[in-house]
């Protein structure tokens, strides 16, 4: 009995960390898409793994009401409203109403139509029943450094325009913020 109690636990845990790993990879697919139509018809059916881990944590609390499941449940609660968020504004268009300058909204949309471009091309390169080896390499190196230049942009936005980078790239809150 006790030990099929800690095999159960075992699973629930693999089961929450599975569930944790298929956000990261699921926000991470996302951010690679640089238009918002693409971003929002990428996460309109996803976003029931977020309510699946809340639900597991939920029982998890349940049972274990001193480990902590409730916390959790409710990052992944304010994380997934953040979600929610991000693709509301994303299709409100919050570079027209944040007072972002005319060139930083086309190095933006520049930027990001070059990281769908890319991405675009080197799905297909490797879709390919024999994918040309340095043409791949190329790709990657290219892709890594739009990824680069893309993340030097949202710093120089963070730092610069505060008010359009919490728009577009909101953050989720932590328990301690909240």
């Amino acid at each position: 009995m006790v030990w099929e109690r800690s095999r159960l636990n075992w699973q629930y845990d693999a089961a929450i960390q599975h569930y944790r790993q298929a956000l990261d990879t699921i926000e991470g697919l996302r951010a690679g898409f640089g238009d918002q139509a693409s971003k929002t018809t990428f996460m309109q059916n996803k976003l029931f793994v977020y309510d699946e881990l809340i639900e597991l944590l939920r029982s998890r609390h349940e049972k274990n009401p001193g480990k902590g499941y409730d916390r959790d449940s409710l990052e992944i609660f304010a994380r997934q409203q953040g979600r929610l968020f991000l693709e509301e504004m994303g299709q409100s268009g919050a570079r027209n109403f944040a007072g972002l300058p005319e060139q930083v909204k086309t190095q933006e949309t520049e930027l990001e139509h070059r990281l769908d471009a890319l991405q675009e091309t080197l799905a297909k390169e490797r879709s390919q029943p024999q994918p040309d080896r340095p043409r791949l390499q190329t790709l990657e190196t290219e892709l890594s450094q739009a990824v680069a230049a893309f993340q030097t942009l949202k710093v120089e936005l963070q730092a610069q325009h505060p008010g359009y980078y919490a728009l577009k790239y909101p953050q989720p809150a932590q328990l301690t913020e909240l």
